[in-house]
């Protein structure tokens, strides 16, 4: 199976998420002055700030909260580098509690900062809480996203040795990690449209439009992730009865062999559908695999039926009707390898 290294394809556009600096000029050229009395109020009362003049103290909230927000998104950005590292241990999974416990703490800032906060301030504060939030379900996807690619690892390990059941349970395990996914990107999808792009216009690094096309380019990376590990399911779910037919003609059972075969086939062509229904959507970075993959299970389920059809030839006494479909299976094998598909078992190769 191709290792994929999924982490980095939407690693890249996360990268425009940084918030370095973001408010080193907000709220410091002073109040806007329409004609108001700027220096009546009360800033003491408790009742919240004037108006009119920014809370010094909520400034340095929101700026600790900023500065602690660059922070989480700096050890994101090295968790994921980490977990697409070769030389490292070998998991996908990112260590997500440091960056956790760093967004609770800007999230607390921000929430002290209300308490005398301006209008204006409010409305940096607001802004900010919504991509602390927004950033919250990121870190969540990616969580979930590592492991499932941690599974599909396991199922490639176990592809490599025919253990198809074992395979199967992986890959399982992978589509609830993806579905989980899917779930926190709906999140972060959500939260971002409760965003105010025009709180975000005085802000030097938060950008709207860039944190709209990060979502984009996470979302369709997640819709092809979940293309692949449904089909890849699908395909080992054919070849379980694969395996059951081949053991069962060697016994010389060629009923049971012949039925087997047959199932094998129609559950290796719907793995074959998943993959093609997707291919004129399959962004740049999966369209290749998904192609192949495609093709091998086209060529997986037309061999699966013809050597059903061999098998039942055979034990009907037709040997040349059962050396016409033996052809046409080795036919289909030599085809699925060379779609370029490694999931072809080694099952094959022994008939």
């Amino acid at each position: 199976m191709h290792r994929r290294r999924l982490l980095s394809v939407a690693g890249v556009s996360l990268a425009s998420l940084s918030l370095a600096g973001c408010l080193d000029d907000d709220d410091t050229d002073g109040p806007a002055d329409d004609g108001g009395d700027s220096t009546g109020g009360d800033e003491g009362s408790g009742d919240g700030a004037d108006d009119s003049e920014p809370s010094v103290d909520a400034r340095a909230r929101i700026e600790s909260a900023d500065e602690t927000l660059e922070e989480a998104l700096e050890k994101f950005d090295d968790a994921l580098d980490e977990a697409d590292d070769p030389t490292g241990d070998g998991t996908h999974a990112i260590e997500t509690r440091p960056i956790e416990t760093l967004l609770d703490d800007a999230a607390a800032d921000l929430e002290a900062a209300r308490a005398d906060a301006t209008d204006e301030q409010l409305t940096t504060i607001d802004a900010l809480e919504e991509t602390v939030e927004f950033f919250r379900a990121f870190v969540d996807v990616f969580r979930e996203l590592g492991d499932a690619l941690d599974e599909i690892d396991t199922a490639d390990v176990y592809l490599e040795q025919d253990r198809f059941e074992d395979a199967l349970g992986s890959l399982e395990r992978a589509e609830d990690h993806v579905d989980d996914a899917i779930g926190h990107l709906n999140v972060a999808q959500s939260t971002f449209e409760t965003i105010d792009p025009d709180a975000l216009e005085d802000l030097d690094d938060v950008d709207y439009v860039e944190m709209e096309i990060a979502l984009e380019d996470v979302d369709d990376a997640l819709w092809a992730i979940d293309v692949l590990v449904v089909g890849l399911r699908q395909l080992v779910e054919g070849m379980i009865p694969f395996e059951t037919a081949v053991t069962e003609f060697e016994a010389q059972r060629y009923d049971v062999a012949t039925a087997e075969f047959s199932t094998a086939s129609n559950e290796l062509y719907t793995a074959h559908t998943t993959f093609r229904d997707a291919e004129d959507d399959a962004p740049a970075a999966f369209r290749e695999d998904i192609i192949e993959l495609a093709c091998t299970a086209d060529a997986l389920s037309e061999a699966a039926e013809s050597l059903s059809r061999a098998v039942e030839a055979l034990d009907e006494g037709s040997d040349a009707d059962a050396h016409d479909h033996l052809d046409a299976a080795d036919e289909a094998i030599e085809r699925a390898e060379r779609c370029g598909g490694e999931e072809t078992s080694t099952q094959l190769s022994l008939l």
